[in-house]
């Protein structure tokens, strides 16, 4: 329902969503708490996620509280940010990012934007709040500047969890012309890449590179990135390696009487 009120002369709009009786969501008088520490954080991930381009832009900002329903009682409404799986400082290998186009029958040029993470990140856009990060390799569909599906190869690839190609994301913008073809529900909340999709990507190429030698440059980041770190280690006093520290003693001072 919406929402209108006034504050200092100054009106200020926008839309309220109230959400109750969920079917999934069933809890006892006095349980008000299970919301606001177990469901809450989650959906917070959810909507930073799929809006994160209109949160990164300003042009929605998105609140969340739990409401009791018998006193009427409030939190302290939580802020959602952005989480952009797209968002790392540096790429991890200066050949990507890198758009391949690909054609289907009866549709426009598709592009492919193929990105590589920059290896053993912790970065917010990398983690997306937690989770089996592997998982998150794969397609973005993006539709309308919403996200729609964050992670999968869609069949392209037997694993969507192979950590040592963690580091791949392709970015995918649809436009209305693709909604039948990748069955877009009316949610804008799901959809089925096409066959043809499929199929074609083995024999897209830019720049001399198939999308398929995109992916092993991926994994090879991800290798390089794992032996770096395993050899990073810490080197034990006396044990062949740098010399013990020498911890000096305090001087004493002799009197004589």
């Amino acid at each position: 329902m919406g929402a209108h009120r006034t504050t200092g002369g100054r009106s200020k709009g926008g839309t309220i969503i109230v959400w109750d009786d969920l079917d999934s969501l069933r809890l006892n008088r006095g349980q008000g708490d299970l919301v606001t520490s177990k469901y809450l954080p989650s959906l917070q991930k959810h909507l930073g996620l799929v809006f994160h381009r209109f949160l990164s832009d300003g042009r929605v900002k998105i609140k969340v509280d739990a409401v009791d329903a018998d006193t009427g009682t409030t939190g302290m409404p939580n802020l959602i940010y952005p989480m952009d799986p797209f968002s790392y400082p540096r790429s991890g290998s200066r050949e990507y990012p890198k758009v391949f186009e690909i054609n289907m029958p009866g549709l426009p040029t598709l592009a492919l934007e193929a990105h590589v993470w920059p290896s053993n990140s912790n970065d917010l856009g990398y983690k997306l709040g937690g989770g089996k990060v592997a998982e998150r390799q794969g397609f973005y569909f993006y539709r309308n500047d919403r996200l729609i599906q964050a992670g999968g190869w869609n069949r392209w690839h037997e694993s969507d969890s192979e950590p040592h190609t963690s580091l791949a994301r392709v970015k995918v913008n649809l436009s209305a012309d693709f909604d039948s073809t990748f069955r877009l529900n009316v949610q804008k909340s799901k959809l089925d890449v096409p066959p043809v999709f499929i199929e074609v990507l083995d024999s897209v190429t830019k720049d001399g590179k198939s999308f398929l030698r995109y992916f092993k440059d991926a994994d090879a980041v991800y290798r390089k990135g794992k032996a770096e770190k395993t050899a990073k280690k810490t080197v034990v006093p006396g044990s062949g390696g740098m010399p013990p520290k020498r911890i000096p003693l305090p001087m004493l001072e002799l009197k004589t009487f």
